[in-house]
C-alpha cells in the first residue's frame, strides 16, 4: 500500500510523466495501454473528479505481453524481446524513481 500510494500522489500531483511513458509509440505498439485490476471508484484520499482519476484507479501499473508459441519459437524472437524490454523500460524506470 504505502508504494501503490506513492506512485498514486506522484501521478497526481505530475501526471505528465506517466502520460508520456503510456503515450509513446513503443509503448503504445508493445502494451496498449497498462495491464491488471482497475478500482470502480477513487482510490482512498483522492477526488472522484480528479482529472487523472482513470490512472489513478489502477491496483497495479504493469504491462503484459502475450507472445505464441510460433513467436516464442522464431529465430527473431530475441530481437522481440528486446524491443519489448525497451518499451518498458521507462515505465519500470519511472516507478523505481518514485520508490
Amino acid at each position: 500500500p504505502p508504494a501503490l500510494l506513492a506512485i498514486r500522489r506522484a501521478i497526481a500531483s505530475d501526471p505528465g510523466p506517466m502520460k508520456r511513458i503510456i503515450g509513446a509509440p513503443d509503448f503504445l505498439r508493445e502494451f496498449g495501454t497498462l495491464a491488471g485490476e482497475t478500482l470502480r471508484t477513487a482510490p482512498r484520499g483522492f477526488p472522484k473528479d480528479h482529472p487523472q482519476i482513470e490512472l489513478l484507479k489502477h491496483k497495479h501499473y504493469m504491462v503484459l505481453k502475450y507472445v505464441s508459441d510460433d513467436e516464442v519459437l522464431d529465430p527473431g524472437y530475441p530481437l522481440q524481446c528486446l524491443s519489448v524490454f525497451r518499451a518498458m523500460a521507462a515505465l519500470n524506470g519511472y516507478i523505481n524513481s518514485l520508490l
